[in-house]
């Protein structure tokens, strides 16, 4: 747990006036926030935070793991996986009685044991998880640039793979096994690959249909690097593009340059979402542009701060974000790019700045 994140807990346990933050992850719920807290990878834990301790609940099967990954955590084997009972252990020799959960990973089944505990009361702070891992530390900047140049090397030994009569599962099966092959723990999130009027969608999913010359591809993808995401998108064409697709093209690939260019700590994520927005607009192709500019990238794909019409708070310094406009035209096809750009107060660094924007 970086020490930036241990003050930052600690000062939301006084301002939430409660005792311990809770984290449970159970096959997959909470673990972001459970290996950022604790380095500990396994699929089932409950973590407790207070002022002076910080003990890991796990299976006996992930105890050595426990304990090789989380050296500076108290260890503690739940039996049987009585949850209620080892709960009940941690708090009945303390004063705790004001329990912190971040509402948003915590399910309601997860809440209603804690009540089963004598003395114990919920105080709830929805996205608390991802509020504090807003500003990136060096060394999760260092896992997120590794996490780009490793998807880097694979868009571009996947290219001369992307043939006319390709199908699109395909093309994605083997982005998914260049990123591996290149060092990946694997795909950030299932990619992209949306070809023809497809591309028009999205949130395409690839299927069997087969690529065509002259016509765009949308390719969306990202390596995940110990833990941390890549996150790009780049839309291609094999031969001549259609006019309206060139046209489109062209007005994204300046909207998105601008949005990079002017993307800085301290604007909003408004003000950062308008100046995509505001060109596309301008150029008539508003009503096509129909998701957000951006979202926060690290040990999730989406998470905080948000580049959206309705975020009126500041993005903040080595806040990592996504500016990803794009244009849907349906029955013809789509546009979009996509680069994750680490904020400072005088700009940023792009950190897909090598990949071309080329169509």
């Amino acid at each position: 747990m970086p020490s930036s994140f241990r003050q930052a807990l600690k000062k939301a346990l006084t301002d939430n006036r409660a005792d311990a933050f809770l984290v449970f992850n159970q096959e997959g719920s909470g673990q972001p926030i459970t290996r950022y807290l604790t380095g500990f990878t396994g699929s089932f834990s409950i973590c407790v935070v207070n002022q002076k301790q910080q003990i890991l609940l796990t299976a006996a099967l992930y105890q050595e793991q426990a304990r090789h990954q989380a050296p500076n955590w108290e260890v503690r084997v739940i039996k049987d996986r009585s949850l209620n009972q080892a709960l009940s252990s941690i708090f009945s020799n303390t004063k705790s009685k004001q329990v912190l959960i971040d509402s948003q990973i915590t399910s309601f089944g997860q809440a209603l044991l804690i009540n089963k505990i004598p003395r114990l009361q919920i105080k709830s702070a929805p996205g608390l998880s991802q509020q504090l891992r807003i500003p990136k530390t060096e060394s999760e900047l260092r896992l997120l640039k590794k996490a780009a140049s490793i998807s880097h090397k694979s868009f571009r030994q996947l290219l001369p793979h992307i043939k006319p009569g390709a199908s699109e599962q395909s093309i994605a099966a083997r982005l998914e096994w260049l990123l591996k092959e290149n060092g990946a723990d694997g795909s950030a999130f299932s990619p992209i690959i949306a070809s023809g009027k497809n591309s028009a969608l999205p949130h395409a999913e690839p299927n069997t249909k087969k690529i065509k010359s002259g016509e765009p591809i949308v390719i969306d993808f990202g390596a995940r690097y110990q833990g941390y995401n890549a996150d790009i998108s780049r839309t291609i064409c094999l031969g001549q593009a259609p006019t309206k697709i060139q046209e489109i093209y062209d007005i994204v690939r300046t909207a998105q340059a601008k949005g990079v260019a002017k993307a800085k700590a301290g604007m909003t994520g408004k003000e950062l979402d308008s100046v995509c927005r505001d060109y596309i607009t301008a150029k008539g192709y508003g009503d096509s542009f129909v998701h957000s500019t951006g979202h926060g990238l690290g040990l999730e794909v989406h998470e905080l701060p948000t580049v959206t019409p309705s975020n009126n708070n500041p993005l903040p310094e080595n806040s990592v974000v996504t500016i990803e406009p794009g244009i849907y035209l349906p029955g013809l096809g789509g546009v979009r790019i996509e680069d994750a750009v680490v904020l400072n107060k005088n700009g940023c660094y792009n950190l897909n700045q090598r990949l071309p924007r080329t169509l």
